[in-house]
């Protein structure tokens, strides 16, 4: 875990609710945080995703109107890594409005009840691939680099 990342999470024997807990970095997180000593509130999609040591809390649904309240209590900090990665067989529109519902609507809605429930801290971590699938020797991302999602053109439409 990077220096820089440490700063921002909270100190030990804190709360941290981290979204996207099966992922690749959701795992890797809740590890090393553990191990530094913090208390992990976990959030999974299926009643039977229980994750170990960790409290877990189900959100079968994340949108605009999810309930964050129990997964938020006692918490410090917030690691927010879920997000609406593939919507297969579905029309480009219905792509976009599902995109947009999951990982804008619902994030802005998560970090607002984050705010409202005292948590001091607030990471969100995204996809690199809204900038591109690479970038030019010598023009590395950057803050300042321009949405361009391949191979779905239409998705910087909706930022």
């Amino acid at each position: 875990m990077s220096m820089m990342f440490e700063k921002a999470l909270p100190s030990p024997g804190a709360g941290l609710l981290v979204t996207g807990a099966r992922g690749f970095v959701g795992t890797a997180l809740m590890t090393a945080a553990r191990a530094r000593g913090w208390r992990i509130h976990a959030t999974t999609r299926a009643a039977d995703q229980v994750l170990g040591a960790y409290r877990t809390f189900r959100m079968a649904h994340f949108d605009a109107a999810s309930d964050w309240s129990p997964a938020l209590r006692d918490c410090h900090a917030v690691v927010h890594l879920a997000a609406q990665v593939h919507v297969m067989g579905t029309a480009r529109r219905e792509q976009a409005d599902r995109y947009r519902a999951v990982n804008l609507d619902a994030t802005l809605h998560l970090a607002e009840s984050a705010a409202g429930a005292g948590v001091r801290r607030f990471v969100f971590l995204s996809s690199a691939k809204v900038l591109g699938e690479y970038s030019l020797p010598g023009k590395e991302f950057s803050d300042a680099s321009v949405p361009a999602p391949a191979p779905y053109p239409w998705w910087s439409r909706t930022w």
